[in-house]
């Protein structure tokens, strides 16, 4: 249950569709009060994720939280850096997506993979496997306005800045992939 930039009650369901993808596409589904639909089909233009958590800003207005993967990502084997694995990142994503002219856009993006510090907090032993997967929990916005994101199989939570630009696009994390400026704070995993 959420509330509008007008007060109105919304029901926001995410929805498997399975007649897409190896494991059904996603998509988020509005409604009213009186559980008319307000909007449908609301996704992140990728075939392959799976959604886990969304934040509902406004009827045009959402985050999903979603798997995504990315081969050869260098990770650090340790939290000192004394080495590092190549592996197949299965990991976690934020996309925020507005609905201009009718049509829903991604206007900004945060790919955990981006930052493989964040990566050394999965529990197992990937240099071994040469694969790691994150799974992604719960996403909420803090009172400062930047996202607070729960890894599983990390135990963590993880602090990411957002910023809204003035070109109505959104920054999740730095613009230059700097983990120092995107993460604002990381609680729990293996060296945390």
């Amino acid at each position: 249950r959420e509330k509008n930039s007008s007060g109105e009650l919304r029901y926001v369901v995410g929805f498997r569709n399975a007649y897409t993808g190896h494991n059904g596409e996603k998509y988020l589904t509005i409604y009213d009060k009186d559980f008319n639909i307000v909007d449908t089909g609301i996704h992140v233009d990728n075939t392959t994720y799976d959604s886990h958590d969304f934040v509902f800003f406004d009827d045009n207005h959402v985050a999903i939280f979603f798997s995504n993967s990315k081969s050869q990502v260098q990770v650090p084997i340790d939290k000192d850096k004394t080495g590092y694995v190549t592996i197949n990142a299965f990991s976690a994503s934020i996309a925020e997506l507005k609905k201009v002219n009718g049509e829903w856009k991604e206007i900004g993006r945060f790919n955990m993979y981006d930052y493989p510090e964040l990566l050394t907090d999965e529990f197992g032993i990937y240099s071994e496997t040469g694969v790691l997967e994150v799974h992604p929990n719960t996403l909420f916005i803090d009172y400062d306005g930047n996202y607070v994101l729960n890894i599983r199989n990390n135990d963590s939570w993880i602090k990411v800045r957002r910023i809204e630009n003035s070109d109505g696009t959104i920054t999740i994390g730095s613009k230059t992939l700097d983990y120092n400026e995107a993460i604002i704070g990381r609680v729990g995993g293996k060296y945390n």
